[in-house]
């Protein structure tokens, strides 16, 4: 999981020394055509797409300094906007299994769930999800502004020129090792090679063609912190299960699944585990609590008849990347936009975070059980 991180992190680097990000936000505002709603939806969406391929931690690290640029041109409050972006990420990010960090923990713990599972599985959940969320935030930010013109509009399409490709070698690298290292994640049934080492052979190779002579340069774009809080978590929940803490938990959730009948018991344990990991998550970040949880849906799929590791594996991923939306502390995205909204002078506070992401937090949940019920109950089955 932090080899993935690593890899994924050097490859975006890169290609934020090109320009690229900018010029994907230009062109979107360009598509708002002056509409804050449509601004809003189109920049949360990029957003999304983003953090399906790339980990909606660095997607955010890119595009909330842009969006706070191109929201100061047009004197409107950046607010809505980055809610929106953070909000989607999370959701966008739970398509893939290197978008959110809790699906990273769940692949790499469950190797029976490959990238192409997540893909078939969890991308379907969150393009039915993402429509009503959108709609959703017309009504959540309308005391924001949203919904009218954007009056400034004019004047940031005059920039355009700073909004460009500063190195078109250097992008047709990033372009071309990108792609090979989706492709690679896309043939992970075929090839059965780790993710990890696809994105540090990319990364590696990214680096030897572009710089190779400036290696500290471009390992500057790393979140060392972030994979120092990974480390260090990942010790953390080990003592905790050498302690028992994780088995208790399982007993638990094992005896109440088991005192229902075996037909209905998959049915209880999606809901259980959505609502579940979601309520949390919301209030204690998703990243440790999935590292615990994910033992004890492998224990419990073991143990309990009528139970799968797809049904399990996937509501568990679905309640712990939706969960993070409940509040600040629900998910590092948001932690981190918290923080570079504030060196802009763009305070974000837990309860203004928790009354706009929290009611997106139950829609979309809601949502999710419907649609794995709906999978695992009825298509599957």
């Amino acid at each position: 999981a932090l080899s993935l991180l690593f890899g994924m992190m050097v490859l975006v680097g890169v290609l934020a020394e090109t320009g690229a990000f900018e010029v994907a936000a230009f062109s979107v505002l360009r598509m708002a055509r002056g509409k804050s709603y449509r601004l809003l939806v189109l920049l949360a969406s990029v957003t999304a797409l983003l953090s399906a391929f790339l980990d909606n931690v660095t997607t955010i690290l890119l595009i909330v300094p842009v969006t706070i640029q191109i929201c100061a041109t047009l004197n409107v409050d950046a607010f809505p906007y980055l809610m929106a972006e953070t909000l989607m990420s999370n959701i966008g990010g739970a398509a893939t299994l290197i978008g959110d960090p809790p699906n990273i923990i769940i692949g790499n713990a469950l190797p029976e769930l490959s990238f192409t599972d997540f893909l078939i599985y969890m991308a379907p959940g969150v393009l039915l999800i993402s429509p009503f969320v959108l709609l959703s935030f017309r009504l959540l930010f309308r005391g924001w502004g949203i919904g009218q013109d954007l009056l400034e509009y004019n004047n940031l399409l005059r920039l355009r020129d700073q909004f460009r490709i500063t190195n078109w070698h250097l992008f047709m690298q990033c372009m071309i090792v990108l792609g090979f290292v989706v492709l690679g994640f896309l043939l992970h049934p075929l090839h059965h090679i780790d993710p990890a080492w696809i994105a540090l052979i990319g990364a590696t190779l990214l680096l030897l063609v572009s710089t190779p002579s400036d290696i500290d340069g471009a390992l500057e774009a790393v979140e060392w912190q972030t994979l120092l809080f990974f480390a260090a978590l990942f010790v953390m929940m080990e003592g905790l299960a050498e302690l028992g803490v994780i088995r208790i938990i399982a007993d638990l959730f094992e005896d109440i699944i088991l005192s229902v009948p075996e037909d209905k018991r998959q049915i209880v344990a999606i809901v259980i585990l959505v609502w579940g990991s979601a309520i949390i998550s919301a209030f204690l970040d998703n990243i440790p609590f999935t590292v615990a949880m994910v033992q004890v849906v492998d224990q419990i799929v073991a143990t309990v008849p009528g139970l799968t590791i797809e049904a399990l594996g996937f509501s568990l991923a679905f309640g712990a990347d939706l969960g993070g939306n409940g509040s600040l502390v629900g998910a590092s995205a948001n932690i981190v936009m918290a923080g570079l909204a504030e060196k802009h002078q763009h305070h974000i506070s837990f309860f203004s975070f928790l009354k706009y992401g929290f009611p997106t937090m139950i829609l979309s949940v809601a949502i999710a059980t419907g649609y794995l019920l709906l999978v695992f109950e009825a298509i599957v089955k």
